[in-house]
């Protein structure tokens, strides 16, 4: 995470403010490792003397006036931020006018100095991320095979199947669904053949 604070501004109560918001919120969630701060002091140019532009500048022994002024502005910022930075560099980046120093000579190497531990907090949040998610997951599945089984009972209750039978009348027998048809020979007053040799059959047997 870069800072960038302006070298010629030296109110710095914003930036302290919110460099404290930002670890304030990984010192809640503690479940993420806050990421390394450096600081960047951009418009080095504008140091006293603000006509000499003629790089490069070691800020870090400081010979000539300029030097001296970049020193003293990390420095400063130093002492405002203390530990709370990981690392400060000084920069200018006036494109137009073609001032453009101290990105390649000191803030690329510091940056790459930080990727690893960058890389390895990406890490953790992914890891994180997707813990949550099969979490989520997890929940729905047993919210979805709650309302299966609720479901079921409330079909198993409307079921007409189910249900308790209605007691029912007792079956009538065949007799009565059915009339006996008298025997014909019977109705027309002649026996019938059946009874004609089964009549002579007892007469003979006596």
């Amino acid at each position: 995470m870069l800072l960038v604070s302006a070298a010629t501004s030296p109110a710095k109560q914003a930036d302290v403010r919110v460099v404290d918001e930002i670890l304030s919120y990984f010192e809640t969630e503690r479940r993420f490792k806050a990421p390394g701060m450096i600081g960047v002091i951009s418009k080095i140019d504008g140091l006293s003397p603000v006509m000499e532009w003629s790089p490069p500048y070691d800020w870090r022994t400081p010979n000539r006036p300029k030097e001296k002024s970049i020193g003293a502005a990390v420095d400063y910022l130093s002492d405002v931020f203390g530990s709370k930075l990981s690392s400060i560099v000084p920069v200018c980046t006036d494109w137009e006018r073609h001032r453009v120093y101290g990105v390649e000579e000191w803030l690329v190497p510091v940056i790459m100095l930080h990727l690893g531990e960058a890389r390895g907090c990406s890490l953790v949040r992914t890891l994180h991320r997707q813990h949550d998610q099969q979490k989520i997951k997890k929940v729905f599945g047993q919210f979805v095979e709650a309302g299966k089984n609720i479901r079921t009972v409330l079909n198993a209750l409307l079921d007409p199947s189910l249900q308790a039978p209605v007691a029912s009348q007792p079956p009538q027998s065949s007799s009565t669904n059915q009339p006996t048809q008298p025997n014909q020979g019977l109705q027309s007053g002649h026996p019938s053949s059946g009874s004609q040799s089964q009549s002579g059959n007892v007469g003979s047997e006596t």
